[in-house]
């Protein structure tokens, strides 16, 4: 199961923050050990549009929660997680997220499953007014 970034020893006790996946864990000694793989992303960058979009869906909800619209930069790494990881979404969309190796395919699913939860959260927000 592809884990979150984690530190990550790699050479001669040099730590790095990568995104792994879980091989085998063992669970002989009173601390658990496991064989990792690093998961690397497809290269690529997401088109600014996608980004702009999905920064402005991520402000309008956390608006409407009540929360200042400060998201991450549109600029900021893996824009997706960092999206995604704000809000209280789904626990398996999540995890969609996470076995997802291009960042411009979580953003495309960032916005489509913003864009489906908007209309409740408005429809809500407004009778929470009236």
């Amino acid at each position: 199961m592809p884990g979150a970034e984690k530190a990550v020893r790699s050479g001669a006790g040099v730590f790095r923050w990568s995104r792994f996946e879980v091989i085998h864990v063992n669970d002989e000694r009173a601390f658990l050990q496991a064989e990792i793989s690093v998961v690397e992303d497809e290269p690529g960058k997401p088109a600014a549009q996608m980004v702009t979009q999905a920064v402005r869906l991520h402000a309008e909800i956390a608006k409407l929660a009540g929360a200042e619209p400060s998201g991450p930069d549109e600029h900021a790494g893996n824009l997706s997680f960092l999206l995604a990881g704000s809000l209280p979404l789904d626990l398996d969309f999540k995890q969609s997220l996470l076995s997802t190796l291009s960042e411009a395919k979580r953003l495309e699913a960032v916005i489509s499953y913003l864009e489906a939860v908007l209309p409740g959260l408005r429809r809500a927000s407004k009778a929470r007014w009236n």
